[in-house]
Formats: C-alpha cells, structure tokens, sequence
C-alpha cells in the first residue's frame, strides 16, 4: 500500500512539474523573454513484437541544475529513414513523463546495400530543448517460437532468421535468446539460467522445467525475446500452451477471514460468549432485584 502510494505520489508530482514549466514558458513568451532551452540526448530503440509490429521508442533525457540526468517529458521527436541519401518522415510524437515518445514503423521501410534499416531521431525547433539526434542501424529479424512433447520432456524452441537485401530469410547463429514466462505484472525467466545461444541453424532449444504454474487450465504463455541486440535491436514471440500446473481455486468465494465480509468461526464464538455473558449477568442483577422486591414486600406487617 505504502509503494502504491509512493508511486502515486511521484506520478501526480511529476505531472505538476510539467504544468508548472510549461506554464513558465508561456508566461516567458508573452513578456518576449525568450525562454532558456534544456539541454536534451536522445537514445533509440527498436521493438518488434509477436504481432510483427514493429516500433521505435525514442528516450529523451535532460540534466538538472546540479547535472543529474532527468527524464524530459514533453519534447517533440520526428522519426525519419533513410532511402539512399533522402529522408523520409514517419511520424511526430510527444515525450511521456518517462521521456519516452513511441511510432509504429512501416514494414515496407526501404533497406540499404547491407539490407539494414536506418532509423533517425530529431529534436527539432522545441521551444524547451535543444536541439538533438541519433541514428540507429537496424536490421528486421523473425523469431519463431514453438513447443514439443516427446515422453515426460517438454521442449521450447526458438528459431531465429534475417532478411537479406534481396528478401530472403536465413538462418542466424551466435544470437542470446532468453525464455519467459508471462505473469500478471510482466515476463518472468522461466529459470535463473534461461537464456540460451542460437546454432548454426538459428535454433535454441530450451528445456521447459516442471513446477511452472498456469492458470485453472494449466494454460501459460510462453515468451522468447532477442534483448538489445546490436544489429536486431529487441524481436519479441509468443506461444501458449497448457504445460503450467493448474491452479487451485478456494470452493467458498467467501471464506471466513478477518479481512472478508464473513468474520472466522473463532472470532463468532468469542462474540458470542462475551454478550452471552452481558445479557446472562444483566438477567442474573435484573432477577436478584425482583426477588428482594418480592421479599421486602412479603416483610412489611399488616396495620
């Protein structure tokens, strides 16, 4: 309770934060002072996800007065490719409160003699950044996820290719992939050594391990990712299956419990006899007065 507060607290603060400067800098205009430009990097990423979408996540950091570096929410970054020595805009998009400001790319994005995609990032003209830009040589990669069963040995394999300038789709070898498991609150490795090479056949096999859980069905997703790669950035895929030990689900929705709406059986008994007791001793005082009362009435004499 105490961290979701906390985060709270954070988020709402740094949305105060972003008001508050903008504000300044329109306060600035209007007098005609020219306001004072934060110096801003970017980093660039690029995903592809089990859909086959692919994305760029432009990451635009500023420094502080005391040069930590700081998230820049709030700046305007264009994304181009490059098509021989031209540049083509793909979109415009807004930093987050994390710095981060996201498009999807085209699949039909022109590749260069080594069949590699190049990306480029601008800050251009922001009235509260300078002016920034970094360009990223990408090459579009497939990874392929699929599960066996032979016996008790449950097998996950992952098959990783690129494409060639001429379209063409080979194998690829000394690339780490690492195997996940998909939770409630993201991926988890589904062991502490879950990443493996892939061979000369683009192929890594990883052995599923028991004692993984799923949900009532036994059902659990399976996910393989290529993780900043050098050349094919972060490739991203997905298979589910019903490996997963089924999970148990308590018979009574509303169980006896101090934090439910039924209170536990020990906790009634206790009730019970504590007012039990107020009422037997109410009774016992209540019959104790009307037996004096009989007996005072019985004692006086007739005149």
């Amino acid at each position: 309770m105490n961290t979701q507060r906390t985060n709270l607290l954070n988020y709402y603060s740094k949305i105060v934060a972003l008001i508050v400067s903008i504000s300044f800098g329109i306060m600035e205009e209007a007098n005609g002072i020219p306001p004072q430009k934060s110096p801003a990097t970017i980093q660039l990423s690029f995903y592809k996800r089990p859909d086959k979408n692919k994305i760029a996540v432009a990451t635009v950091l500023t420094t502080s007065d005391e040069g930590r570096p700081l998230y820049a929410p709030g700046a305007k970054v264009t994304f181009y490719a490059m098509d021989k020595s031209e540049l083509l805009t793909l979109d415009s998009a807004y930093t987050d409160l994390e710095g981060r400001a996201r498009i999807s790319i085209p699949d039909d994005l022109p590749v260069d003699t080594e069949g590699m995609i190049v990306l480029i990032a601008k800050i251009e003209d922001d009235t509260k950044y300078t002016e920034a830009e970094i360009e990223l040589r990408i090459k579009d990669a497939n990874l392929v996820l699929s599960v066996s069963e032979a016996d008790t040995i449950k097998t996950i394999t992952a098959v990783v290719t690129e494409k060639t300038s001429d379209g063409k789709e080979i194998p690829v070898n000394e690339v780490e992939v690492v195997f996940y498991a998909q939770r409630l609150f993201g991926p988890m490795p589904l062991t502490e050594e879950a990443t493996l090479t892939s061979d000369e056949n683009g192929l890594a096999t990883f052995t599923f391990p028991n004692g993984i859980k799923g949900d009532e069905q036994g059902a659990i997703t399976l996910v393989a990712r290529i993780e900043d790669h050098e050349k094919f950035g972060n490739v991203e895929s997905s298979v589910q299956t019903h490996w997963g030990i089924p999970l148990v689900i308590k018979k009574n929705p509303f169980p006896s419990e101090l934090w439910e709406p039924r209170a536990p059986r020990w906790l009634k008994v206790s009730f019970a006899i504590v007012f039990g007791g107020i009422w037997l001793t109410f009774l016992f005082i209540l019959y104790q007065l009307t037996k004096l009362q009989k007996k005072k009435s019985t004692s006086i004499p007739d005149v």
